[in-house]
């Protein structure tokens, strides 16, 4: 790694001698007005006397146009430190520079040029002042040192919080890449890739790359931020995963299916959020006639059942149906699963909320799927109607819950961090 190191000279000799003597860098760029450019030589007369390492040949000197131009200045300036890491075949994480000195124009832009390049340092030279209150007295000079990477990492963390509650997982994980700090750019990094997996229903793996989130989660997370990773997520997300493995139809993906469409819904796609409550309906009745007695399986109704007299005589027709013919089973749409619970547990909470909503405009709710570019026409979604859609679904998804404080507990373990 280079060490280099960039300067704007004022009026002042003292201080800039003072980082030079403390950095001992391996190259040297003077930024200078016309006025304070015959302060080099003085400045390189006086290390040199300290044989300090050959400064003449090591320090190289550029001028200002008009020094209390701040645009110019940071023009100017931003051109002259380009070129001093090109001759040098150097990283802006090479360069220190020193702004001690010089006007405030010059300052201003070298400070400017400094967090746009992201440098290695930023180094003051400060100190105990004379009695009017001016210059450092000699002798008494203290240097203090800045990373402008933290003043980039803090404006990369605010934009990734700022995109996390927009969904933004792939943002946020891109943008987490380029942070300077390995434990923030590890955390950030694996948050967001844990919610972009669960995001896309992919459970396992998120579940795998939260134990890299909270690892590196320290000082990143308050305590009640942390609990919402471990252990409302974690242990929603260990729960969901092990019932799809013994259930066929679980009650944790039914919450967790609505929360993503209302993720969806809180993103402005309309679309995919009523593609999400049109399937939530399929499920739900999936889910209560799996859990009837008896089992029926909306993919695979033996047709025997249609014998028994409570459904032949609603679905009889369904045995004289030529389309059945030599079968011995049949698969059941959406609205004719709800016709089937009907008439195997007519008491189900499901079904009556079912009933009443169809009554209140569900069915046009379902057709605003269809209609949709996402399914099979060429009509837009409308807030409003996904709004309404998600807030029906949502109902009739606590109908298959015992209780309403068990569905909101369980829906409350699955919210996303928020910073």
């Amino acid at each position: 790694m280079k060490d280099l190191l960039v300067l704007t000279v004022g009026t002042q000799k003292e201080p800039i001698i003072v980082s030079i003597r403390d950095k001992k860098p391996s190259k040297i760029l003077f930024i200078a007005s016309k006025e304070t450019k015959k302060h080099i030589s003085e400045i390189e007369t006086e290390l040199e006397k300290e044989c300090v390492d050959c400064i003449k040949g090591i320090s190289s000197v550029e001028c200002i146009s008009n020094e209390n131009d701040v645009e110019r200045c940071w023009t100017e300036i931003r051109g002259h430190v380009n070129e001093f890491m090109r001759k040098n075949d150097a990283s802006p994480s090479d360069i220190s520079i020193d702004f001690t000195c010089g006007t405030k124009a010059m300052v201003g832009a070298l400070l400017l040029v400094a967090c746009e390049m992201e440098v290695g340092s930023l180094r003051y030279v400060g100190g105990e002042r004379d009695e009017n209150g001016g210059r450092v007295i000699s002798g008494h000079e203290r240097i203090q040192s800045l990373k402008p990477r933290q003043i980039s990492d803090e404006r990369r963390i605010s934009e990734i919080k700022s995109l996390f509650k927009m969904h933004r997982f792939d943002a946020c994980s891109r943008i987490a890449d380029e942070l300077f700090d390995k434990n923030y750019r590890e955390f950030y990094k694996s948050v967001s890739e844990f919610y972009r997996m669960w995001d896309n229903f992919n459970h396992e793996k998120a579940l795998c790359v939260l134990e890299s989130a909270l690892s590196s989660s320290k000082n990143c997370l308050n305590d009640d931020q942390r609990r919402v990773l471990v252990p409302n997520n974690e242990d929603f997300l260990k729960k969901l995963i092990e019932d799809t493995k013994s259930q066929k139809y679980s009650i944790y993906e039914i919450v967790d299916l609505l929360e993503n469409a209302k993720r969806r819904l809180d993103e402005g796609k309309y679309d995919d959020a009523v593609a999400r409550c049109y399937r939530l309906t399929e499920f739900l009745v999936q889910y209560a006639l799996y859990n009837n007695n008896p089992k029926i399986e909306t993919s695979n109704v033996d047709l025997i059942l249609l014998n028994q007299p409570r459904f032949n005589e609603n679905f009889g027709y369904l045995l004289k149906d030529p389309a059945h013919k030599n079968r011995k089973s049949i698969q059941l749409p959406s609205k004719l699963a709800y016709d089937f619970l009907r008439v195997a547990d007519p008491n189900h909470p499901l079904i009556k909320k079912y009933d009443e909503y169809w009554k209140n405009g569900l069915e046009k709710l379902l057709n605003s799927r269809n209609d949709s570019i996402l399914a099979h026409g060429t009509s837009p979604v409308m807030k409003e109607t996904a709004e309404k859609f998600v807030g029906m679904v949502a109902e009739l998804c606590k109908s298959v819950f015992k209780t309403e404080k068990e569905f909101e507990e369980l829906r409350s373990r699955t919210r996303f961090l928020q910073f």
